[in-house]
């Protein structure tokens, strides 16, 4: 697996939830 790739899930996961909250 790709570190790089990793991160750039964890950052759209969590715009995902900061869109849900708002």
């Amino acid at each position: 697996t790709n570190d790089a790739v990793l991160e750039e899930m964890k950052k759209a996961y969590m715009v995902e939830q900061e869109s849900k909250e708002r």
